[in-house]
């Protein structure tokens, strides 16, 4: 299990594996594991960047430290 993080901007899950979430903004969602066999779920989540005003890099990661630390982190660039 992950629990991705993005900093600055918030998003909506919008389905796990093809089941629609409950519409929220959240910053931080707990990925689930793999189904059986190793084949990985999919998550399909709407980030929030309609205010012309959020440009830049925007860092996102697994909140475990064991995962952050092993590389488990990418960055989005707006511009």
């Amino acid at each position: 299990m992950h629990d991705f993080h993005i900093h600055q901007v918030h998003f909506i899950v919008q389905d796990v594996d093809g089941v629609a979430q409950p519409t929220r903004w959240t910053d931080t969602f707990t990925l689930p594991i793999a189904h059986a066999g190793g084949t990985p779920s999919v998550t399909h989540v709407l980030v929030d960047f309609r205010d012309p005003t959020i440009r830049g890099t925007f860092l996102f990661h697994c909140h475990l430290l064991e995962h952050e630390d092993g590389g488990m982190m990418a960055k989005i660039q707006v511009q």
